[in-house]
């Protein structure tokens, strides 16, 4: 009897099976449509990511060619190669060939199994970018790899920060490496230590006969007020005060510019000041110098009467020179002599004697390097200075004209035009014999070339009034010859 029922429970079992494989094949495919739509989600979000991110992402086959990238890359490609790029473009064939070899040796890096970063600089048109770059191999489904991933993030702000953290330190460092310059460490408004450099710089014979005094000997009035401030209200251990520049007064009087800059320190176990110095003089004088001059040549560009641009000219290099006297003279070729063209310190009765002077070596100095046409310093000066020796007994200029100034010595350079022809000559008078020093020289040189600018151009404006004067007699004398 239980035989004949087998066939039909093998029927249930069977069904029962079905059934359960049904179930299960329907679970497995809710569970794969649930996994499809986490994973889409997934990808969605990570592709959101990858579009929002401030930073360069994207990532090519073993070919080289774009598979993904965001848009701030696309962007930023653009800018710089003006390009735009998308998916499937080779991307190393829309730049420079040395740039194309330069990316291709780090994509071949990250091909080859290695994870790296580099730090990258760009010059483009319009900006300087640095660039941290991360490549990374991307695997496949068999473990093989594909392609490169990389990510690229702007670090420009932080190469400059680091860029002033190193200068910062740098510029601790000077106030040890640059002690030779000067350096000089105050207590309480004395001077407790300074180096051999700043003795000389003082003036002094050696760093003890400025130890123990006090510092305000040493800082002109002008400065002291803020020097003071700085004396009395020592900053914070380290704090490093700002850069400034003061005038400074020397033990034989002679005034300083220099920088200065203080770091609060311990010195033996007392607050104090270490102050560094730099003597800043020479550079002062040389910017005094540049605005002498745009100021004389922007006179002769805006076309200001050839007096006042002399007059200038001569103020100009008598603030230059210590005790100079300025004449500029100006040379009549009809007449072979000079004519006083300005010298407002001078005294009168000297420049009316150098009015209309002959040009006689003998009778003045001026007139010497008109005749010699190269620059004279006075007999009495000449020999060390190797320049062209006068007569003995020849005056430096007419003895009966000298006036209060005695004029003991006399400079005197002539100007001359390019082809060497003479326009006129710059002199200096002084009331002492005084030797010109090297940044004399480059004063009367600055000074002769400017005057040579201002005499030419008057000369060439002379001429050109004289050729509009012979046109205009020439079209009116043929205007009255023609036939009414």
């Amino acid at each position: 009897m239980l035989l004949l029922h087998i066939p039909f429970i093998l029927v249930v079992i069977a069904c029962g099976i079905g059934i359960a494989i049904l179930v299960l094949r329907r679970r497995h495919l809710l569970a794969l449509s649930r996994h499809a739509r986490e994973l889409a989600h997934s990808e969605a979000n990570l592709l959101a990511l990858i579009e929002n991110s401030h930073d360069s992402i994207w990532s090519v086959d073993r070919d080289y060619a774009v598979v993904i990238l965001n848009s701030t890359f696309r962007r930023r490609f653009r800018q710089a190669f003006g390009i735009e790029l998308q998916k499937g473009m080779n991307i190393l064939a829309t730049v420079s060939p040395p740039l194309a070899q330069t990316w291709r040796a780090l994509y071949d890096r990250a091909l080859a199994g290695e994870h790296f970063t580099v730090e990258q600089h760009y010059d483009f048109a319009d900006s300087s970018v640095d660039f941290e770059v991360s490549f990374n191999p991307i695997l496949g489904a068999d473990g093989k790899i594909t392609g490169v991933s990389v990510f690229g993030r702007d670090i420009t702000e932080r190469i400059r920060a680091k860029q002033a953290l190193m200068e910062s330190e740098e510029r601790y460092r000077c106030l040890v490496d640059f002690s030779p310059e000067t350096v000089i460490v105050h207590s309480e408004g004395r001077v407790v230590y300074v180096n051999d450099a700043g003795a000389r710089l003082f003036g002094a014979a050696s760093p003890q006969a400025l130890i123990g005094r006090l510092l305000q000997d040493y800082v002109h009035p002008d400065s002291w007020e803020k020097v003071k401030s700085r004396v009395y209200q020592t900053p914070g251990a380290g704090q490093v005060a700002e850069l400034t520049e003061e005038t400074l007064v020397r033990l034989d009087g002679r005034v300083i510019a220099a920088e200065v800059v203080a770091v609060a320190i311990t010195y033996q176990g007392r607050p104090a000041t270490q102050v560094l110095i730099r003597d800043i003089t020479g550079r002062k004088a040389a910017e005094r110098l540049l605005t002498g001059q745009k100021h004389i040549l922007e006179l002769i560009a805006r076309g200001k009467p050839l007096p006042e641009v002399l007059r200038e000219l001569a103020q100009f290099a008598e603030a230059e020179v210590p005790d100079a006297r300025c004449a500029v003279m100006r040379y009549d070729t009809k007449r072979a002599c000079l004519q006083f063209g300005a010298g407002p310190n001078l005294p009168a009765a000297l420049a009316a004697a150098l009015d209309n002077l002959p040009i006689n070596p003998k009778l003045s100095v001026c007139a010497a390097a008109v005749f010699h046409k190269k620059q004279i310093i006075s007999a009495e000066l000449t020999a060390a200075a190797g320049l062209p020796v006068l007569p003995p007994g020849t005056p430096p200029a007419s003895s009966a004209a000298n006036g209060k100034l005695a004029a003991h010595a006399c400079w005197s350079t002539p100007i001359l035009t390019a082809g060497g022809e003479v326009l006129g000559t710059l002199d200096l008078y002084f009331a002492v014999p005084r030797p010109p020093t090297a940044r004399d020289f480059e004063l009367i040189e600055i000074a002769s070339q400017l005057a040579e600018i201002a005499l030419e151009r008057e000369r060439a404006q002379e001429q050109l009034h004289q050729a509009k004067e012979v046109a205009e007699i020439a079209s009116r004398t043929k205007a009255s010859s023609s036939p009414t």
